[in-house]
């Protein structure tokens, strides 16, 4: 009777850890995945950017707000340098 206890209470502890492998390996899948989606991109736009060369990266700006938004996504931040914006 000892020994059938003993072979159940070693099922019992690897059902366990089993589990708390899934349990591990299914939150790095998550935490992973949501890598990509947490982390936008930053763009920038300033008064003497352009939207036609303008990548929208820091020294080669977008000019307009409309071409901006156009461009980005969800997530994404778009720092505004000083300025007067017309149009």
């Amino acid at each position: 009777m000892a020994f059938f206890t003993l072979k159940l209470y070693r099922k019992q502890s690897i059902r366990k850890k089993n589990m708390q492998i899934k349990k591990i390996f299914l939150f790095l899948v998550l935490v992973l995945s949501l890598n990509g989606i947490c982390f936008g991109a930053t763009y920038y736009m300033a008064t003497d950017g352009s939207d036609t060369t303008g990548d929208g990266s820091s020294g080669n700006e977008w000019l307009t707000l409309q071409h901006s938004m156009a461009l980005m996504s969800g997530g994404d931040t778009l720092i505004i340098r000083d300025g007067v914006y017309t149009g």
